[in-house]
């Protein structure tokens, strides 16, 4: 990509640090026998060895576009940067469903747009469809959005849900859906339950025009969270509510599996709080993958039009743009990366080595 970084943030190590592991067909075969185990396909070493070639030529393919040896050109990238991912998401779904693809209808894109784009074009209001059969209803289904298939969605819509686009989403649009969002201890009242203080920025309230309390029964509804109201409810700046946790629920703070929670390269948290439409955000691998895809047909169809918003300085959606990809470069692999490790437990390094 163009002057991304190839060693993670702060927070994060570099994907590809794990992700190269599986570029070889030995280590991709026992990481596919283990997915495959875990998720109780039947002949697990069979499915393993008929698709650990197929594995590590998708990942060999979206290590070639994320980390190039030579910058892609703008006029390409956002072309590379979709397919590239749709290497890293297909390796995902074959580490899950050993007979993919069962037939040709999961081969489409899944999404479509209007290629001769309304004049005068405004990046931000341009719509991005799900179909019904294709690679994004499948995604939908494996990370529990399917309420998202047969929806029409605006670009701006997708691109405020991203936590590391906070700012300049903000800068541009002047408001944005993602409120940040900090944990900190609370003393239980025994053994039985765990508590932990959440505390929201104060200007929340004013901008949705919320008590406290009112804010609490929000947040209480979108993320299911048991809530009350924190004594004083206000301090120092925050609002203060008190999530509580029955019995061995542990004590983790963010919840990977709602998507209205989102966190940034950084490790900054956000919650997300949205008084219009969608109802709840699509998941971020593909909220980046459909705004890829809207990007890689504006480059394909309309050339002029998309160097002037990628290569042009009038219009301020190519700085929107241009640090999109960037970090796109670094979370698709991420987040595609935390999927595999969940498909087959694959937590120690040393777990799947690349051998000789």
């Amino acid at each position: 990509m163009t002057g991304i970084p190839q060693t993670g943030g702060p927070a994060f190590p570099d994907p590809w640090i794990r992700l190269q592991r599986l570029t070889r067909e030995e280590p991709a075969r026992r990481f596919l026998e283990a997915a495959y185990e875990r998720a109780n396909v039947p002949s697990p070493k069979r499915s393993a060895y008929r698709n650990a070639e197929s594995l590590a030529a998708l990942i060999r393919q979206a290590e070639s576009v994320f980390r190039p040896p030579v910058p892609h050109s703008p006029w390409l990238e956002p072309m590379l940067a979709y397919y590239g991912s749709m290497s890293l998401l297909k390796a995902w779904i074959l580490s899950v469903h050993p007979e993919y693809p069962e037939s040709t209808a999961v081969l489409r894109h899944g999404l479509s747009t209007r290629k001769k784009k309304k004049e005068p074009f405004h990046l931000f209001e341009d719509e991005v469809k799900v179909r019904k059969e294709g690679l994004v209803p499948l995604l939908a289904a494996m990370t529990n959005a399917t309420d998202c298939i047969g929806e029409t969605y605006k670009f701006g819509e997708l691109a405020a849900s991203l936590a590391d686009m906070v700012s300049i989403h903000r800068a541009i649009t002047g408001k944005s859906p993602l409120v940040p969002l900090k944990f900190a201890p609370f003393p239980s009242g025994s053994k039985a339950e765990h508590r932990t203080l959440i505390l929201l920025p104060e200007p929340v309230l004013d901008s949705l025009k919320l008590t406290p309390a009112a804010l609490a029964r929000k947040v209480a509804r979108i993320t299911g969270w048991e809530l009350t109201v924190a004594d004083p409810p206000v301090k120092d700046g925050t609002v203060r509510f008190v999530r509580t946790l029955k019995g061995d629920a542990g004590t983790g703070n963010m919840d990977g599996s709602l998507s209205v929670l989102r966190e940034n390269e950084r490790g900054d948290h956000y919650l997300w709080i949205g008084n219009d439409r969608p109802v709840t955000p699509v998941p971020e691998l593909l909220s980046r993958f459909m705004l890829l895809f809207s990007l890689c047909m504006l480059c394909r169809y309309d050339p002029p039009l998309w160097g002037e918003i990628a290569l042009g300085t009038v219009r301020e959606e190519g700085v929107w743009v241009r640090r999109f990809l960037d970090l796109t470069a670094l979370r698709i692999p991420r987040l595609v990366l935390a999927k595999l490790e969940e498909a087959a437990d694959w937590r120690e390094p040393a777990e799947f080595p690349a051998g000789d």
